[in-house]
C-alpha cells in the first residue's frame, strides 16, 4: 500500500460484486483487537456505531440499546428497547396503546387505522422474493425431483388473488428471484399465470395423475398475513391434486437445517434475498451447486453462474444475469410467490425515520414533542 491509510485487496479472480460485499465487512479497532484477542473482542466489542448493546433479553424480553458516547454518528434518542412480538395482534395492541413507537410487519389492512391516528407508514424498497424452496438434493426420489412437478406447483398458484385479496396489493406477484430494482432483473420474464389445467397436465406427464402428498416447513410471524397465504396455497394446490401439509418450526431450527443441508421436508421457506448486495447473483448462488451443502444442484447452471460472478463489464454482466434468470425459470428450483418488503409504522412525535438495506437507521430518529 502507498500509505498507512490505504488498503489494497488482491482477489484470486475477478469479483465485480466485491464493493457490494465489503458493505457487510466491519473494521475492528486495531489496538483493542490486539489487546483483547478474537474471543475477548467478541464479548466486549469496540466500535463507533450510534448505540451500545447493554442488555440482551431483559426481564421483559427486550433488547436494550443505549447511546454510545464515542459514536461518530450520535443518535437523537439515548435509549432504544426492542421487543419480539411474534403475532400481529400483539403488535397492533401494543402500538395503539402507546407502548411502542416503531412497529414492523403489520397487516396491510391495518395501515389505515394507523394513518387515521397520525402514524406514518414506511415501506422497504429493497424487496425480497417470498418462495418455497424444493429440497431436490435431499429427496432425489420424491416427485419434486421432476422439473414438470416443480413447474406444476408454480402454475397451480393464483398469485394475483394472494396479492390483491390477502395483501391489499402491497406485494405484487414475483416473476423471478429478483425484484425490478435489483441489478440483473429480467423485465421480459412475467409471473407464472394461474393455470390449474396446465398444472394437472404436467403432473400427469410426470406420472402423478392422481397427485401426491408433501410437506413444507415454515417459520410463521415473519411477514404479514402469512397464515392466510398458507391457507390459500393449500387450497390452490389441492385443486390440482397436491396435498401439502405445513409444519411450523422455530427459526433456530430452520437455520440449523439450512447450514447443515439436512431438511426434514421436501419444501421449506427460503426467500430469494438480494440484500445487502442488491445483485441478482447472490440468491442464484444459494439455489445452486455453488452453495455449501446445496438443496438444489443443476450442473448446467454452473458455467453461467461462474461467468456472471467474474464478468467485470457491467453491460455484459447484466445480460448474463438476465439469461440466467430465464434458465432458472425453466428449472423451477422454487415455488415463487411474491415481491415482499417490510412495512414500518412510526408513531406521531417522531421524525427522521428512514429504512436502509431493510433496517432502520435509528440514529436519525428524534422526538419532536
Amino acid at each position: 500500500a502507498p500509505d498507512a491509510r490505504t488498503l489494497i485487496f488482491t482477489t484470486w479472480e475477478p469479483d465485480p460484486v466485491l464493493p457490494n460485499r465489503l458493505t457487510s465487512a466491519m473494521m475492528v479497532e486495531p489496538q483493542a483487537w490486539r489487546e483483547l484477542g478474537r474471543h475477548g473482542f467478541s464479548r466486549t466489542p469496540v466500535g463507533t456505531g450510534s448505540y451500545l448493546l447493554t442488555d440482551w433479553q431483559n426481564r421483559n424480553g427486550a433488547v436494550v440499546l443505549t447511546a454510545n458516547p464515542y459514536a461518530w454518528r450520535p443518535p437523537g434518542i439515548s435509549r432504544v428497547e426492542m421487543y419480539p412480538l411474534r403475532d400481529h395482534a400483539s403488535r397492533l395492541q401494543a402500538a395503539l396503546s402507546g407502548q411502542l413507537d416503531i412497529i414492523m410487519s403489520l397487516r396491510p389492512e391495518q395501515l389505515d387505522i394507523f394513518r387515521d391516528r397520525g402514524f406514518t407508514v414506511h415501506a422497504d424498497i429493497l424487496r425480497q422474493i417470498l418462495a418455497f424452496a424444493f429440497d431436490v438434493t435431499g429427496h432425489p426420489d420424491a416427485p419434486i425431483a421432476d422439473v414438470r412437478v416443480r413447474q406444476a406447483f408454480n402454475y397451480a398458484i393464483d398469485r394475483k388473488a394472494i396479492s390483491e385479496d390477502i395483501l391489499q396489493g402491497f406485494a405484487p406477484p414475483a416473476s423471478q428471484g429478483s425484484a425490478p430494482n435489483v441489478f440483473g432483473h429480467n423485465p421480459r420474464i412475467k409471473p407464472y399465470p394461474h393455470d390449474p389445467v396446465k398444472a394437472r397436465a404436467l403432473l400427469a406427464e410426470a406420472g402423478y395423475p392422481q397427485g401426491f402428498s408433501t410437506e413444507v416447513q415454515v417459520v410463521t410471524g415473519t411477514y404479514p398475513n402469512d397464515l392466510e397465504i398458507f391457507a390459500k396455497l393449500q387450497q390452490d394446490l389441492a385443486a390440482v391434486g397436491i396435498d401439502m401439509a405445513f409444519r411450523r418450526v422455530l427459526f433456530s431450527d430452520w437455520i440449523r437445517q439450512y447450514f447443515q443441508g439436512a431438511w426434514r421436508t421436501e419444501l421449506f421457506t427460503l426467500a430469494w434475498n438480494t440484500a445487502p448486495h442488491n445483485d441478482a447473483l447472490r440468491p442464484m448462488e444459494q439455489y445452486s451447486c455453488l452453495k455449501a451443502r446445496p438443496f438444489f444442484c443443476d450442473e448446467t447452471l454452473r458455467a453461467g453462474l461462474l461467468a456472471a460472478g467474474r464478468e467485470m463489464d457491467t453491460r455484459r454482466r447484466e445480460n448474463l444475469l438476465q439469461e440466467l434468470a430465464v434458465e432458472y425459470r425453466r428449472r423451477a428450483p422454487s415455488l415463487l410467490l411474491l415481491e415482499y418488503g417490510h412495512m414500518w409504522v412510526v408513531a406521531p412525535g417522531l421524525s427522521g425515520f428512514r429504512v436502509r438495506t431493510r433496517a432502520p437507521e435509528l440514529y436519525r430518529v428524534e422526538r419532536t414533542e
